[in-house]
């Protein structure tokens, strides 16, 4: 799902995973500050991230969007 993240009207996707999930381990590891300063690494960014309200085992993370 694609919005704008309304601190600076940046176009961004929203993506539903299931928290505790390896693939959210990763996006945070790669994401992290040490390796988003990494020139090596090329993965797309977690900008945000946040579970869901209703359904305890989903979260949202927050990305740029690469295609317009």
């Amino acid at each position: 799902m694609d919005a704008v993240r309304i601190c600076d009207n940046t176009v961004v996707a929203i993506k539903r995973i299931e928290a505790g999930s390896t693939e959210l381990e990763i996006c945070r590891y790669v994401s992290s500050k040490e390796r988003s300063e990494d020139t090596d690494n090329h993965c797309v960014p977690i900008l945000d991230e946040f579970p869901d309200q209703e359904i305890p085992n989903l979260h949202f993370i927050i990305m740029p969007f690469l295609r317009i």
